[in-house]
């Protein structure tokens, strides 16, 4: 009988939750369910030098969002091998960036940004080249204050 008090007590105990109970936490606090999906955007834009094929999670204030940005040279229609990626979210005259100083694989660049603040900005990718500089602007992009209003 004492080993059933024993043993129905340690389960007791392994239902109770912390707060650092090992489950992701929205900025607020809350529980993010195993089954939820930060939802992802992609945008195609050309210049007259590259191309550019960029996917990501939308952007939350506190999460990093990791951008896979795939740059084709257009004049000769192959991957960049070579270079570094610049993304910066600005709004007005301030905003943040990080650089990634060459490609995770053939014409993959993998920046990363948290976002300080919500609001709407501009998204701009820089890319340097041994041969070639480019940029491309993405406008009116959406930055959510949680991860509720982001889905």
């Amino acid at each position: 009988m004492k080993y059933l008090t024993l043993l129905i007590v340690v389960v007791l105990a392994s239902c109770q939750s912390t707060p650092e109970d090992g489950h992701a936490h929205n900025q607020d606090g809350s529980q993010v369910s195993e089954d939820t999906e930060i939802p992802r955007v992609d945008y195609t834009i050309w210049t007259d030098k590259t191309e550019l094929f960029v996917e990501f999670p939308v952007l939350i204030v506190g999460n990093t969002s990791r951008f896979a940005a795939h740059f084709t040279v257009l004049n000769q229609h192959q991957p960049v091998r070579e270079g570094s990626v610049t993304v910066s979210l600005v709004k007005g005259d301030k905003g943040i960036r990080h650089t990634a100083q060459e490609p995770a694989s053939e014409g993959i660049f993998k920046p990363s940004i948290q976002p300080l603040q919500a609001g709407i900005y501009q998204l701009i990718f820089d890319i340097e080249t041994p041969t070639l500089s480019d940029r491309i602007v993405i406008q009116d992009i959406q930055v959510f204050e949680t991860m509720d209003q982001a889905i």
